[in-house]
């Protein structure tokens, strides 16, 4: 038997991404913990990508030298 899903699938980083800046502020004096719980996934999100692309350039960068 197969459960119906009322809701899509969210991760946990896709929703702490979808918040703008107005809305983390909006929680932020709403629920504190759960800004900083938005926060922290955010920051290793950005974290992620930043280190992510600089290891594609380096990886380009030497690819260029063979």
């Amino acid at each position: 038997m197969t459960q119906l899903e009322l809701f899509d699938k969210q991760t946990d980083m896709d929703y702490a991404m979808s918040f703008t800046r107005e809305q983390l502020g909006g929680l932020r004096d709403i629920d504190y913990r759960a800004y900083l719980w938005v926060k922290h996934i955010r920051d290793a999100v950005h974290t992620y990508r930043s280190i992510e692309a600089r290891a594609k350039l380096d990886l380009e960068r030497k690819l260029n030298y063979i």
